[in-house]
């Protein structure tokens, strides 16, 4: 279920932001990381961060994504797996854009304002193993919009990208890659390990829109980040060329004051 969010934020000056710095993270359970996550946001500041594999229920929200300076959408499944979620620094206005929701129950958007008529719009996907890639959000995305930024564990491997292994979903991406307007600006230093066996794959990617690729400045797997999830935080960076827009006056839902075990309540009698 999502919660949805408004325009953000209440800062009295404008946010002059022309590099955007982005990470994706597989957090595989993030009760158990949250105080890593929390470290890796106070020492990095990265302006947005894509969360898959939460693994906690709505009531918990508030309780292990409420991180300073960071407002935050999420799409949790339940404690047992799954769940989605973007943390957004305070100052950067976005609006969630809920028109993709048909695609995937593991998906979020967001749509911030380039200025000159233009907007980013960043997609949080995880792709679960059994499911194959939707070609038509793909399509739906590439027709829609012109500046996109997708990250996530997608389950797909593909020796065209660098994996190791090959898959159906694998086979789907280069299709996606081909045949539409998707670049994966991973090199190929794998973000999946598991060390007792001394196995790596490539399964956590970004993928950008052809807008954007000479404004890729960085691609990094932080594999040096102690978060102790088998996949490791992947970041890029964007020269943007222009600030991101931030409206001082501009509405927020104060989440935090929100019951959220009678809207859980509410909502599960309505199912």
């Amino acid at each position: 279920m999502n919660k949805k969010t408004n325009q953000s934020t209440l800062r009295t000056k404008p946010l002059n932001k022309t590099r955007l710095v982005i990470t994706h993270w597989y957090c595989l359970h993030l009760p158990s990381r949250v105080h890593l996550l929390a470290n890796f946001l106070a020492q990095k500041c990265p302006d947005i961060v894509l969360l898959n594999e939460l693994k906690i229920d709505l009531s918990e929200a508030n309780i292990y994504l409420d991180f300073n300076n960071y407002q935050f959408i999420t799409k949790p499944r339940n404690k047992y797996g799954g769940g989605v979620a973007i943390l957004i620094k305070e100052g950067i206005e976005f609006i969630q854009d809920f028109s993709y929701e048909e695609f995937n129950s593991e998906l979020l958007c967001i749509k911030m304002n380039l200025g000159k008529n233009s907007e980013l719009i960043v997609f949080s996907l995880y792709n679960l193993p059994n499911v194959l890639l939707n070609f038509e959000f793909f399509k739906t995305v590439n027709k829609k919009c012109r500046n996109y930024i997708l990250g996530g564990d997608l389950n797909a491997r593909t020796k065209q990208i660098g994996c190791v292994g090959e898959n159906e979903n694998g086979i789907m991406l280069e299709r996606i890659i081909n045949e539409l307007d998707f670049s994966v600006i991973n090199d190929k230093r794998p973000t999946f390990n598991i060390l007792n066996k001394n196995y790596f794959e490539i399964l956590d990617l970004f993928l950008v829109s052809s807008s954007l690729i000479d404004k890729i400045t960085d691609f990094s797997v932080l594999n040096s980040q102690d978060m102790t999830s088998d996949h490791f935080p992947i970041e890029e960076s964007i020269s943007m060329g222009y600030q991101l827009e931030n409206k001082s006056a501009a509405k927020r839902f104060n989440y935090k004051k929100a019951n959220w075990q009678l809207f859980s309540e509410i909502f599960n009698s309505q199912i």
